[in-house]
């Protein structure tokens, strides 16, 4: 309890570093102990455990995806709506160039992906078979431990099995963000858009030039953009209640696996072929976390760009009217973590930093003498 306490009182990460050092030499724990502590049946606990983690995350994945399913049938119906052009002729115009490069660049992208993970996948199971591992071994678990049967056995084609299913839904959640994300970040840039054609019509009725077109007009425009702008924040906001559990989820698994594989291959060397495994889950939290923070940067532009048209060529009722989107778009809708802090790039830095700053402390523990 002293360790947490402490730790709760120094939210800097350095600072937090040192008072870890200070309550381990304060309680004379020595480098023997830690060592003696460290041993083999202990790293292979590590290990396992952060699997088990991992299959956990995996099936809780599966489970929201299950339980939030008329949520995501919702944004796929509003995908849809996108994708068939039922607004406006000005927004559909807007649309159709940005829709049409997303989804050439959504297919060349998820085909990849899913290419890469079969290879790692392929890579993680068939790499225990040709080197001297027991990364993957068979697993006696007693029911009745005082007569050490009846028992259920893991073996090598289960836990197999198991690391398809991880892989595959993790793949699947992730394709499944990334759509959703990507969809939300380019309807953003629809609206910003629209908000550079504010004060266009104006200004060409006023130097006596033919408009362009009676789309421009701001009662045209203005309606557009709220419908857009209301329609956003709704889905934000059902897709934030969506992930925010499991993107917390997310950070917790990201940072046992780098501490129990940073663990493993201090002290066994011969097992670096897990350093893959952390790399992509730390892939996964820096494209979840690069996306909500492009969400979050395109809701700050919209003010930016209201405010760079050309809204002084409206009218004072108008400029009150467009004085109301901006105030709107300054409350900014982005995803969490847990409810707990906003999911940005400020935030996948500081938990790096914390996974960085604990594997060094472990490193001075274990090579102490």
């Amino acid at each position: 309890m002293k360790y947490v306490k402490l730790i709760k009182i120094h939210p800097k990460i350095g600072q937090g570093t040192i008072t870890i050092q200070q309550v381990l030499s304060r309680h004379e724990i020595t480098t023997h102990q830690i060592k003696s502590f460290l041993n083999k049946d202990v790293v292979e606990r590590i290990y396992k455990g952060t699997v088990a983690i991992g299959l956990s995350v995996a099936l809780i994945k599966m489970i929201s995806i299950m339980a939030y399913r008329e949520t995501i049938l919702a944004f796929f119906d509003w995908v849809e709506g996108l994708h068939e052009g039922k607004s406006s002729n000005l927004v559909n115009g807007l649309r159709r160039n940005l829709y049409k490069k997303l989804t050439t660049c959504l297919f060349k992208v998820l085909r990849r992906y899913w290419i890469l993970s079969i290879i790692g996948v392929l890579a993680l199971v068939l790499a225990p078979l040709k080197l001297e591992s027991d990364y993957m071994v068979i697993m006696h678990i007693p029911f009745l431990p005082p007569n050490g049967h009846p028992f259920f056995e893991i073996n090598y084609l289960s836990q197999t099995i198991g690391t398809f299913f991880a892989a595959t839904s993790v793949a699947a959640y992730i394709s499944l963000y990334v759509f959703i994300t990507t969809h939300v970040i380019t309807e953003l840039d629809v609206i910003l858009a629209l908000c550079d054609h504010v004060g266009a019509f104006e200004e060409l009725r006023l130097a006596r030039k033919i408009p362009l077109g009676l789309n421009l007009k701001f009662e045209k425009l203005l309606p557009a953009i709220i419908k857009l702008q209301c329609d956003i924040t709704r889905m934000i906001t059902k897709i934030a209640k969506f992930y925010s559990i499991n993107i917390l989820l997310w950070e917790i698994f990201t940072v046992s696996t780098y501490l129990s594989s940073f663990i493993v291959i201090t002290l066994h060397p011969e097992k670096a072929y897990s350093i893959p495994n952390s790399l992509d889950v730390t892939t996964q939290y820096f494209v979840v976390s690069y996306l909500s923070s492009r969400i979050r940067e395109k809701y700050e532009t919209i003010s930016q760009a209201i405010y760079c048209s050309k809204w002084y060529h409206l009218t004072v009722k108008q400029r009150r009217e467009l004085l109301n989107v901006m105030m709107m778009s300054q409350q900014i809708k982005t995803l969490n973590s847990g409810r707990l802090a906003n999911l940005t790039m400020d935030r996948f830095t500081s938990v790096m930093k914390f996974t960085y700053n604990i594997c060094i402390l472990l490193k001075s523990i274990i090579v102490r003498k």
